[in-house]
């Protein structure tokens, strides 16, 4: 049931990495195919990242439906909540794919 993938320094498809094809490597240019320079190449980044800060405690109920929502593009998203059903614990987002996953520190 697994697929082996031979690669020279990692360099994997990310279509083959994220998936098995649900990226569209038109979307990723020249970044997700062909043959790498290296990893330290100047290739145009694939990825992107955002970050959200706010002071207000939030509702676990509507994050864990706005997470569920996500975007199919959004790959990962992660993060350390303060809740308004705990006040006195964080808790961790874990979002990967579709999976979202709310989980109050342990004390």
């Amino acid at each position: 049931r697994y697929r082996l993938i031979e690669a020279t320094q990692c360099d994997v498809p990310l279509e083959v990495l994220l998936s098995g094809g649900r990226l569209d490597p038109a979307q990723l240019g020249a970044a997700s195919h062909g043959s790498h320079e290296s990893h330290a190449g100047h290739a145009a980044p694939a990825f992107s990242s955002f970050s959200y800060e706010t002071d207000r405690p939030l509702s676990l109920a509507a994050l864990r439906a706005a997470a569920s929502r996500l975007p199919v593009n959004i790959y990962r998203c992660k993060g350390v909540i303060h809740s308004m059903e705990d006040a006195g614990r964080r808790t961790v987002l874990q979002v990967v794919g579709k999976r979202v996953n709310l989980t109050a520190e342990s004390a």
